[in-house]
């Protein structure tokens, strides 16, 4: 079975497979069809208003994108014209490396899905890698990398705030037997995470990228 390339509006995962679920043909417009898919991320269902490349013939059953797909590849026979819910921009700070990036995206889909345990234990996961890059000669685990960063005043006290805010829920989720974090606590480190990546990475690229534009207007 094939699925439609589409990225998720919901948990923002990256050209996630989308299902198709169930189609109508549009009685206004020739070509078009209202389709339903599913996230194979984080199961939440889009709305697709696909456009039939293939004209020239009677709309029939086979022609049905749910159909369609059960058989060959839904591209390049449908186009996407439209989604809803619309597209939200991407949660995933920029300039971040890879190795930092894929837990994030990891715990964004996991949030995404209730699954809080699994988010804050990827939470912290990139930010632990992320000061791994920060601070390469750090020793230890992430508390004592942490503590070291403190007493050297290589970070702002209010960015240390924030790796202690993930570390501690990460941990919480790991190693608490009896509770699980609740949606309000891990939104907590979602945030707290996105910031620390932010200052560390996004800014700095960004400002690298304006002192380049500026040199350039300048000559």
């Amino acid at each position: 079975m094939s699925s439609l390339s589409f990225d998720c509006p919901y948990c923002g995962s990256k050209q996630s497979a989308f299902l198709l679920a169930a189609s109508l043909y549009s009685k206004t417009v020739e070509g078009v069809w209202h389709t339903m898919g599913e996230c194979g991320v984080c199961k939440e269902v889009v709305l697709f208003l696909l456009n039939d490349t293939f004209l020239g013939k009677k709309v029939g059953t086979s022609d049905d994108p749910v159909i369609y797909s059960q058989l060959r590849e839904v591209a390049p026979r449908f186009a996407i014209l439209r989604s809803a819910p619309k597209p939200q921009p991407s949660l995933i700070p920029e300039n971040i490396p890879a190795n930092v990036e894929a837990p994030f995206v990891e715990a964004e889909s996991a949030f995404a899905s209730g699954l809080y345990s699994s988010a804050a234990a990827c939470y912290r996961k990139s930010i632990e890698r992320a000061v791994k890059s920060l601070h390469p000669d750090g020793k230890g685990m992430l508390n004592s990398r942490i503590r070291e960063m403190e007493k050297q005043k290589l970070l702002p006290t209010t960015l240390i705030g924030l790796l202690d805010q993930v570390r501690i829920l990460g941990n919480y989720s790991i190693h608490e037997e009896d509770e699980d974090p609740t949606k309000e606590d891990c939104e907590a480190a979602k945030v707290f995470a996105n910031l620390f990546l932010t200052y560390i990475f996004t800014l700095p690229a960004r400002i690298e990228k304006a002192k380049i534009r500026m040199n350039f207007s300048a000559t």
